[in-house]
């Protein structure tokens, strides 16, 4: 995944395909994404709650309270880096402060692999492997506006 292959991006969509740009010289490189399947498919609310479990010790939907992890209410349309009173890593800030935005192309990409997207993140789950419980979560995440 060429993603892994910048420290600091910009994830973006085009045309159903990730791009990853790099924040030091603009360059792009494409993000292999399977061409049989919709690059961002609607996924399930109900089921993305149940995945949401696996993220509820660090994060939380119901209110704009941070934990361990900043809260998530709003995160989709949300710029990188933003809520207040949380204490980001220097390289999520870094990503933050290239204009990134928490699309559901850069959901995907960074709830796959956090790491490969923000190397220094402070997040320190692995990432959700299955694209149908990325999907799930990011539909849930869309109600918790």
């Amino acid at each position: 995944m060429l993603l892994g292959l910048f420290r600091s991006l910009h994830v973006r969509s085009h045309l159903g395909q990730l791009w990853a740009e790099n924040a030091l010289d603009g360059s792009l490189s494409w993000n292999a994404v399977d061409p049989a399947r919709p690059a961002l498919a609607d996924g399930d609310a109900a089921k993305g709650e149940q995945v949401f479990k696996k993220c509820m010790a660090c994060h939380t939907v119901s209110d704009k309270t941070n934990k361990v992890g900043p809260h998530l209410v709003g995160i989709v349309g949300r710029p990188v880096a933003s809520v207040e009173d949380y204490k980001y890593s220097d390289d999520m800030k870094a990503y933050g402060a290239t204009g990134a935005v928490w699309d559901e192309a850069a959901l995907q990409a960074y709830l796959e692999k956090p790491k490969a997207v923000v190397a220094k993140t402070k997040m320190a789950f692995a990432g959700l492997n299955k694209e149908d419980e990325r999907e799930d979560l990011i539909a849930f995440l869309k109600t918790k506006m």
